[in-house]
């Protein structure tokens, strides 16, 4: 069962001390990234909650808003030893590199989480609620991410299905088109050199190796096998986005030689038809973690 990058978390919770919505949503990326946008009070646990949801969720692009409304009022004062401290190293960092450029500002200061602190705030049961929020809110993200996946997972079985369809139709095709080929050939050189004397197994020979350059029947055979691997991927309970996107690679490698090697316009059809498919794969996985 693949899971998508894709999908949305939400939950709301209160207690006696405040009201917390927590907002996840989550796209593709090949990396893990991570936006968060919280009020002053609750800033302080954004390296935690990062670590949650990578933990959980593994690879995307994660944003999270967090909206908080207090029952009584929060009153929310300044740690004034922790601003001198930001204060004298703004100093220290000035004298070592000789900068005269001014001390650190006023808008960079209140930008800083830690010199906030709430009063009479209940932190450490804002905290618990708060948590549970997010807890909840990823649960929901990976149901989220599971349903996605599941449509996913159902569109590619589709296209792969075409894939092998005109494989099969490739297939039956070279079967007969090795001695369509060497017919073909032969003709074509008899009507060329009709009043030389040439050695018959010397022509056949060379005939035979022209042949050979263009036979497909490797390419076939390692087709088949990608497209079994990729149908294995999709059962899997582990992360096989990357995988998968390895795979497609080696699909499109053997396709692309066999439409090069392959004279036969039916064969040359079918190939086209196979990357066509290959590029709608391509944007579905994606999407898959």
């Amino acid at each position: 069962m693949i899971k998508s990058m894709t999908g949305y978390g939400e939950l709301k919770k209160e207690n006696e001390y405040a009201y917390i919505n927590v907002q996840i949503q989550s796209l593709n990326s090949r990396f893990f990234d991570f936006y968060i946008k919280t009020g002053k009070i609750l800033s302080v646990y954004d390296n935690e909650i990062r670590n949650k949801i990578k933990r959980s969720c593994a690879r995307g692009n994660f944003q999270l808003k967090i909206s908080i409304d207090f029952h009584s009022k929060q009153e929310i004062t300044i740690d004034q030893d922790k601003i001198l401290d930001y204060m004298n190293v703004s100093k220290q960092i000035q004298s070592l590199t000789k900068n005269t450029m001014e001390e650190l500002s006023i808008d960079k200061l209140m930008s800083m989480s830690d010199i906030y602190k709430a009063e009479n705030d209940n932190c450490e049961l804002i905290k618990e609620l708060y948590f549970e929020c997010v807890d909840g809110a990823i649960i929901e993200l990976n149901n989220s991410r599971m349903n996605e996946g599941k449509n996913i997972e159902s569109s590619l079985k589709e296209n792969i299905k075409t894939l092998e369809d005109e494989l099969e139709i490739i297939l039956n095709i070279s079967k007969v088109n090795v001695n369509n080929e060497l017919d073909r050939y032969n003709d074509k050189i008899n009507n060329m050199i009709k009043d030389l004397d040439l050695d018959k197994s010397r022509l056949y020979q060379e005939i035979a190796i022209m042949i050979e350059k263009k036979d497909i029947n490797e390419e076939l055979v390692r087709l088949q096998s990608h497209l079994n691997t990729l149908k294995k991927y999709l059962d899997s309970n582990s992360e096989v986005g990357k995988k998968i996107n390895f795979m497609l690679q080696e699909v499109g490698r053997e396709i692309n030689t066999i439409s090069s090697k392959c004279s036969n316009i039916d064969i040359t059809h079918a190939a086209l038809n196979m990357k066509n498919e290959l590029e709608k794969i391509r944007e579905q996985a994606q999407n898959i973690l």
